[in-house]
């Protein structure tokens, strides 16, 4: 079985709950020792728990900034600023 990531809020330890329910299949979860966070949800299996917990989102894309300097016409100034750039 993989390893569990740390928490994706505090970085504390997470570990996997069994819970189980009379007349009902034993289930699964995952619960930060830290912060209480949880999968919230009971997974059949530990292996699918244990995915879950360590499913993180993509990164977000990296936007490309440059500095330049404009004149404020309002304020009449020269300001400098960033503008985004294309790839």
């Amino acid at each position: 079985m993989s390893e569990l990531k740390p928490c994706p809020f505090c970085g504390g330890e997470g570990c996997i709950q069994r819970h189980e329910f009379v007349g009902y299949t034993d289930t699964f979860g995952i619960v930060c020792l830290d912060c209480g966070c949880e999968t919230r949800q009971f997974f059949t299996h530990k292996k699918t728990a244990v995915r879950a917990w360590n499913r993180r989102a993509d990164s977000a894309p990296t936007i490309n900034t440059k500095q330049v300097k404009y004149f404020d016409e309002d304020e009449n100034v020269w300001k400098i600023g960033e503008v985004i750039v294309s790839e």
